[in-house]
């Protein structure tokens, strides 16, 4: 069976997880962290819909 890269998986992964009722709160904070952590902006695509 082949192996998906990394980036495939994540973003799989991305597209299907589901944090249940703190789904937007927990992306929102996990993005913030991100963007804080590496002081670089979001990807296209991954910016919060608000």
């Amino acid at each position: 069976m082949e192996k998906a890269t990394e980036l495939e998986y994540l973003q799989w992964f991305y597209a299907n997880c589901d944090f249940g009722p703190a789904d937007e709160d927990v992306r929102y904070h996990l993005n913030q962290s991100f963007v804080e952590e590496s002081g670089k902006a979001l990807p296209i695509g991954y910016e919060s819909e608000s």
